[in-house]
């Protein structure tokens, strides 16, 4: 469902870090030709290209162990077709051969301002196995602090956790910009008031090039 779709070009200019909050993707594209290099935890690598104007697709694997980067790989495409001066709209999917399982979805992102934006994610997974087909739920934000440092935070269920005794899990981190890196240092978090776990640290490097 890529389509090359004519884009109204008033939305503002692509800053580091707009195309996804801490976890959760946005609607917003990188500039044309851009790349970036993401690592999570130390072990999980994140590598995106834009090509065209509106098209970005990455592959995620975790390393350096051989053997998990070859299970682990996974290919994702995003599609930005509409791009309004208070909103933009894209399609997403990923995609595992190991596992296959399919995630395919909209986000929406909202905000006359990026540095204060609202993100709504609707998708679905489908696999082989019964219980990895289901309906996946993303409600993000980001409040920018200072020109340098941004707030983001994110909530993600499933269509069945909704129905049933699961929360959900509740992300949030702090963004510190430089020239060409982003550090991100946040939390994630059951959303769940038994739970003994106030929250896992997380740490997130982005090098753009």
């Amino acid at each position: 469902f890529i389509f090359i779709t004519p884009l109204v070009v008033n939305a503002l200019d692509y800053e580091k870090g707009d195309h996804e909050l801490h976890v959760m993707p946005t609607a917003y594209i990188l500039d044309e030709g851009g790349s970036y290099l993401t690592l999570y935890q130390l072990v999980l690598l994140n590598y995106g290209r834009v090509i065209g104007r509106n098209t970005q697709v990455g592959v995620v694997m975790i390393y350096p162990v051989f053997s998990f980067a070859l299970e682990t790989t996974t290919f994702g495409i995003k599609h930005n077709y509409k791009r309004k001066q208070y909103w933009e709209s894209a399609l997403f999917s990923v995609y595992n051969p190991k596992t296959s399982t399919v995630i395919a979805g909209n986000v929406l992102s909202l905000g006359t301002d990026r540095g204060r934006s609202l993100h709504l994610g609707l998708g679905h997974a489908y696999g082989t196995e019964a219980e990895a087909n289901d309906g996946i739920l993303m409600v993000g934000g980001r409040f920018d602090l200072s020109e340098d440092v941004s707030f983001v935070s994110e909530y993600t269920n499933t269509a069945s956790g909704l129905k049933g005794d699961f929360d959900g899990l509740f992300t949030m981190a702090l963004r510190l910009k430089t020239s060409k890196m982003i550090w991100e240092l946040g939390g994630i978090r059951l959303v769940d008031s038994s739970s003994s776990l106030l929250s896992l640290p997380t740490i997130k490097a982005t090098y753009y090039f």
